[in-house]
């Protein structure tokens, strides 16, 4: 009698396995995938192959391939090789892909060749998420954050290395023509990296760029938060505040956040439908304090922007918001009652060089000889008014921080991306769009148990057909009934006036 439980031997052969159905449990998360993708219509989205050819080779279905993907992040599985593995041999993807088994160079072309029906997809799944209740519609936190692109450091260079690696070069070549011909082999090696150098110098300088990296040419060095200079990009994102969910995302190659508030708020209040009289609430951090944008939101009606205000930067002794200005008379009006003038041609530029000499705080106020100059912005009015907004929400804003920085922590600690594998911003866009959606779906199926969410995506796609069966009832009579509300209306114009 054996001491452990004894398995089945590898050779009995057995009829009692039954089908792939029974060995998936009801509550099991690949059926919420499953149930997810099939509410989403593919031929809207375009996917490649959405609508299959009636000759030729039948392709795979567009729908599969994108639940196989969607699966595989879940699983934080992301290299199309690694993927075909799993449909060999994890029952879950057997189950999902009907024992479809596409080869890695399928998957991975399933992904480059649907760019923006995977972006089309996401925001369709918005769509879902909003029908299923799961958004507030009514507070956005915006942030971004720094990801490491596929590229090495090292073959990130800007116009200062490539010309220090050029002197180091042209040194070594000296002093390999003044030793022995036994260095010829050397001094034709140094003379290609001379020429290469020479050449990236001279692309960079004649497109007016001062860094470039050699393998990922979108990817750029930027500063993170622990891990000091890295080759990467800057995701952003825009997070709802009800269950922390994203719902606009995008990938940017520049560091800096500033210019993006706008971008982000204004695509959010698209997802939202927010109006003048239900307005997007958005709070970002100082990094989005930039004029233009802060300007475009006071002018949205729909977009309520509250942004902290960066420090004031500079070394001289009273900040500037010290400096009283009088718009009436524009001028400024400093600590000690000194009036400060609008100088010259410059309509931002303030002094008084005959107050400042004779004043006795100069020092303390400059070191500058002609005296203190306050430099005024063209968004002044609108820093000033977004400052006042800031100071009347800071409760809320302190939530800021509780929304945004959530994703980023799950994106990377729990589901591990921390880079991406694919190179070319547009490449990585659509790979970001599977971060985001993987993390929302993570964060759907902990609020809604599996059959629970089953039974409700079965309930919004038959509210879906009702509409769909509704319009193709009345499409027909549409034009009829458009033209007999357009004369009623112009009656009711005439007749009001």
């Amino acid at each position: 009698m054996s001491a452990y439980i004894k398995g089945i031997d590898r050779n009995q052969i057995s009829l009692g396995f039954g089908s792939l159905d029974d060995m998936i449990d009801g509550d099991n998360k690949v059926r919420a995938i499953d149930a997810i993708i099939d509410t989403m219509d593919m031929t809207k989205h375009e996917f490649v192959n959405s609508i299959p050819s009636a000759t030729g080779r039948p392709p795979h279905n567009p729908a599969s391939m994108f639940k196989l993907y969607t699966y595989s992040y879940f699983e934080k599985i992301r290299s199309s090789r690694n993927i075909e593995k799993e449909c060999t041999r994890n029952i879950e993807v057997m189950w999902l892909m009907e024992q479809v088994v596409p080869d890695h160079k399928c998957i991975a072309e399933f992904r480059r060749n649907n760019k923006k029906a995977i972006k089309s997809a996401f925001g369709e799944f918005m769509e879902i998420c909003d029908e299923l209740g799961l958004l507030g519609k009514s507070l956005a936190a915006i942030d971004g954050s720094k990801f490491r692109a596929n590229n090495a450091r090292k073959k990130n260079i800007t116009v200062g290395k490539a010309e220090k690696k050029l002197e180091y070069f042209q040194k070594r070549l000296e002093e390999y023509m003044n030793e022995l011909d036994e260095n010829d082999e050397k001094v034709e090696r140094t003379k290609v990296k001379i020429e290469e150098l020479e050449s990236l110098i001279t692309s960079m300088k004649e497109q007016g760029i001062n860094e470039i990296s050699l393998t990922d040419p979108d990817s750029r060095l930027m500063g993170t938060a622990n891990m000091g200079y890295e080759v990467s990009y800057n995701v952003q994102t825009s997070v709802d505040s009800k269950y922390d969910l994203i719902v606009v995302t995008d990938v940017l190659t520049a560091a800096a956040d500033q210019g993006q508030l706008y971008n982000m708020a204004k695509q959010t209040a698209d997802v939202f439908g927010s109006t003048k009289d239900n307005p997007l609430t958005a709070v970002a951090d100082k990094g989005y304090f930039e004029g233009e944008s802060l300007k475009n939101c006071e002018e949205d009606e729909r977009i309520n922007a509250i942004v902290a205000r960066p420090d004031e930067r500079g070394n001289e002794g009273y900040q500037k918001s010290k400096f009283i200005y009088n718009e009436e008379k524009d001028q400024y009006t400093c600590p000690h009652g000194e009036i400060l003038y609008r100088k010259g041609t410059k309509k931002q530029d303030y002094s008084n060089k005959r107050a400042c000499i004779s004043c006795k705080f100069r020092e303390q106020c400059t070191k500058r000889e002609n005296g203190r100059i306050i430099s005024r912005s063209e968004y002044e009015e609108v820093f000033e008014a977004a400052t006042a907004r800031f100071n009347e929400n800071k409760e809320l804003y302190k939530q800021r921080q509780m929304i945004v920085e959530h994703p980023f922590g799950t994106i990377k600690r729990t589901l591990g991306f921390t880079y991406f594998l694919t190179r070319g911003i547009e490449n990585v866009r659509t790979e970001n769009y599977l971060h985001v959606m993987t993390y929302n779906l993570k964060r759907v199926l902990n609020i809604y148990s599996t059959p629970e969410l089953l039974r409700k995506l079965a309930e919004i796609r038959a509210k879906r057909q009702r509409r769909s069966l509704c319009f193709y009832i009345i499409s027909p009579f549409l034009p009829l009934i458009l033209q007999k509300s357009r004369k009623y209306t112009a009656r009711t114009e005439i007749l009001a006036a």
